[in-house]
């Protein structure tokens, strides 16, 4: 089943951390980094500024839009958001706005050591996943968010 349209992924660093938020973001597809680029081409999209203390930082992006890619993508954050935090996901529904865009944000620090940690602020990555939800009306998509996370409507 498809889940999502395209999930693209922002964040925030400083230029040192660039990379390694790359091979992350990759990370995400469940594949070895150096198989899914021997496969296929991930394009990356930056741009360069300063924070407020006149330090550079880099805004890095990319987006998956492959069925497979985004499948597994939303396969890689169910298995590796706790359970806990996938219901607390989905009954905040809030997430989910009117152009059926569903927003995520993991901890940086975390997700760049290989856990899916939840927060509201700081250094994250950023996920916005738009939701295929046919027909395109708020309450189907926010059945495909419950079942794309694994998560009973009933719970």
């Amino acid at each position: 089943m498809k889940y999502a349209h395209a999930v693209k992924l922002r964040a925030i660093v400083r230029p040192d951390r660039e990379e390694s938020v790359k091979e992350a973001m990759i990370g995400l597809l469940g594949r070895p980094v150096s198989a899914v680029l021997d496969e296929e081409e991930i394009s990356f999209d930056r741009d360069e500024a300063e924070d407020f203390s006149g330090n550079d930082i880099v805004f890095v992006r990319t987006a998956f839009e492959k069925t497979r890619n985004t499948n597994d993508v939303l396969r890689t954050l169910r298995d590796n958001l706790p359970e806990g935090d996938r219901q607390m996901v989905v009954d905040q529904m809030d997430r989910l706005d009117e152009d059926l865009h569903f927003h995520l944000r993991l901890d940086l620090d975390s997700f760049l050591d290989g856990a899916y940690i939840l927060t509201e602020d700081g250094d994250c990555l950023h996920i916005r996943i738009k939701v295929a939800a046919y027909p395109a009306k708020q309450e189907r998509a926010v059945g495909v968010v419950h079942e794309m996370l694994g998560v009973s409507e009933n719970d």
